[in-house]
């Protein structure tokens, strides 16, 4: 089964969603007005959208600095 993680970056956080219209509709576009290739090449720069498959566990960003 396919995800997509989705990854905003001016709030700084990462949503897992279940279907491709999930994600449009979590980027805040109608699922009728935009398709889904064309939402990634709308939303460069304000969202990453990665295709997963299987689970996922965890997500975790650690700074170096934090590792000491």
């Amino acid at each position: 089964m396919k995800r997509y993680l989705k990854v905003d970056f001016e709030l700084s956080f990462t949503s897992i969603c279940d279907t491709k219209e999930e994600v449009i509709e979590g980027c805040g576009y109608d699922i009728d007005e935009i398709t889904f290739e064309e939402l990634l090449e709308e939303v460069k720069g304000v969202y990453e959208i990665i295709e997963i498959e299987g689970d996922v566990r965890w997500l975790n960003d650690v700074d170096d600095e934090d590792e000491e």
